[in-house]
């Protein structure tokens, strides 16, 4: 689960205030299965973009499990390639 606070609006979309003229704010929270449809539709959009401007290349919402596919991502635990050489 994740949340982030975002400006209340009122119906006009006009930023609410308390009565001290402080800003006040919602919470914005998505579950388990609110991302997977928020994924899909930013592809989409994402897609559509890239075919109205001539790319041939699609962005795939699904997760490298969902695809099948391995991370070709190095392991980047311990010191950087070209970190440390032991100078103080």
């Amino acid at each position: 689960m994740w949340s982030k606070n975002v400006r209340a609006v009122d119906e006009n979309g006009e930023p609410k205030f308390s009565k001290n003229g402080h800003a006040l704010y919602r919470q914005f929270a998505g579950d388990k299965e609110l991302i997977p449809a928020l994924r899909e539709a930013w592809a989409d959009v994402q897609n559509h973009h890239l075919a109205s401007h001539g790319f041939d290349i699609r962005v795939d919402h699904r997760s490298y499990s969902e695809q099948e596919l391995r991370s070709n991502q190095p392991c980047t635990a311990g010191l950087p390639p070209r970190g440390w050489t032991g100078k103080g």
